[in-house]
């Protein structure tokens, strides 16, 4: 990423592993999904009738991650169903593979629609302009979707981010996986569990400020406005939502393999536009996001392209940075910017497509 043999290495080997990695922590206890605002998980619910493999494709020679023991309760993820397998999730990793006739159905996943009319229920605005917005959003206060809210709202005045690798993150999302799981809310016991996670730049977790460089990951959807978040109350239109941009290490990089970095509406520059991230992805310009890191918890992983999750943002972790307070592009045309060089990017804000 800054041009460094080393660092190049260490990022290749990060691309290649991050599927094997994140899936060797799986916990196979089941709890509780939470829909998000406009993103939502779809699952069924089955029962593990015979002691069974979880795969890592839906076939039968595919790479096993781990034997599931008879009785074990799993989401079915979406009714997705291949080659006679059924995709599933539990608690403490992303999906896999178990042979359908290894399972029983208890409960079968609702249509898509049917997930959408119940979402866009609650999703009535809580007040009338951003400006009013409180930090916690729609949610209650003293709950689990509070904290998060105010936790995606906060700022950072640190002026020493640190500097991380995808393969950090790669780390973290293992280590999280097996401390606090997926797809469920957390609570302020839960996200204390979050605060010192090892990686090989040293200790990380939620709300350490950090550097991170990629590019804008190459598939659709491309940079865009969010829409109707609790956390911004709710309401409509690009002035009141955040930018969801999502980082890849390498140009040409599919989203699945990145990560999503949050442009927040409350005081957003006016020269970080949707246009100029459009434009930088197009092109393929190397960019540095900064800001705290936010453990985005009640989503699902969505990494396969093969086997896409409708709903779920493309990413292979859970981990964001969100609310980015710095943006910045390369200035080379070969993109062999250093991160620790300042001198060697411009701000979004000045940068003209």
């Amino acid at each position: 990423m800054n041009g460094t043999p080393k660092k190049l290495r260490l990022i290749s080997i990060c691309r290649t592993s991050i599927f094997y990695l994140l899936m060797s922590s799986i916990g196979l206890s089941a709890t509780k999904l939470w829909a998000s605002d406009d993103e939502i998980p779809r699952v069924g619910l089955v029962q593990i009738v015979y002691s069974t493999a979880l795969r890592a494709r839906p076939e039968s020679e595919a790479l096993a991650f781990t034997i599931v023991p008879v009785n074990t309760r799993l989401y079915w993820v979406e009714g997705q169903e291949s080659n006679g397998f059924f995709r599933v999730v539990g608690m403490r990793g992303p999906s896999g593979w178990v042979a359908a006739g290894d399972v029983h159905i208890l409960q079968k996943a609702p249509s898509l629609a049917t997930m959408r009319a119940l979402a866009d229920r609650g999703r009535l605005p809580c007040a009338e302009k951003l400006s009013g917005c409180s930090e916690i959003g729609c949610a209650k206060p003293n709950t689990a979707a509070a904290l998060a809210n105010a936790i995606k709202r906060r700022s950072s005045s640190s002026s020493s981010p640190t500097l991380i690798s995808f393969h950090d993150v790669v780390s973290m999302q293992q280590e999280s996986l097996r401390r606090v799981g997926q797809g469920h809310l957390l609570t302020p016991a839960q996200r204390a569990l979050l605060l010192k996670l090892p990686t090989t730049s040293g200790d990380l977790g939620e709300g350490v400020v950090v550097d991170i460089s990629g590019f804008i990951g190459a598939d659709d959807p491309g940079p865009h406005v969010s829409s109707g978040e609790s956390v911004n109350c709710n309401l409509s239109g690009s002035d009141s939502n955040d930018f969801h941009i999502n980082i890849a290490a390498h140009p040409g990089d599919s989203q699945f393999a990145g990560v999503v970095v949050e442009i927040v509406p409350q005081d957003r520059n006016p020269g970080w536009t949707i246009r100029k991230l459009t434009t930088l992805q197009r092109a393929r310009r190397l960019v540095l996001a900064v800001g705290p890191l936010f453990y985005d918890s009640f989503h699902l992983i969505n990494q396969d392209p093969q086997h896409p999750l409708s709903g779920q943002p493309k990413r292979f972790s859970h981990w964001e940075v969100h609310r980015i307070t710095g943006f910045y592009v390369c200035k080379r045309g070969d993109n062999l910017c250093k991160p620790t060089e300042r001198g060697d990017w411009v701000p979004l804000e000045e940068f003209e497509p």
